[in-house]
């Protein structure tokens, strides 16, 4: 899954793909954060 989007990263087409997953990665590591909880993805 992160492989896919890093290939793409280097191909120069970042996919809508690689783009909602980084979302989804931000939006875990923010509710992580609000739980007092460092998220293991998202190191502070």
């Amino acid at each position: 899954m992160l492989g896919l989007s890093v290939e793409t990263l280097v191909n120069g087409e970042p996919s809508a793909f690689h783009v909602s997953i980084l979302a989804l990665l931000i939006e875990l590591g923010s509710l992580g954060s609000s739980f007092g909880q460092p998220s293991a993805l998202m190191p502070p």
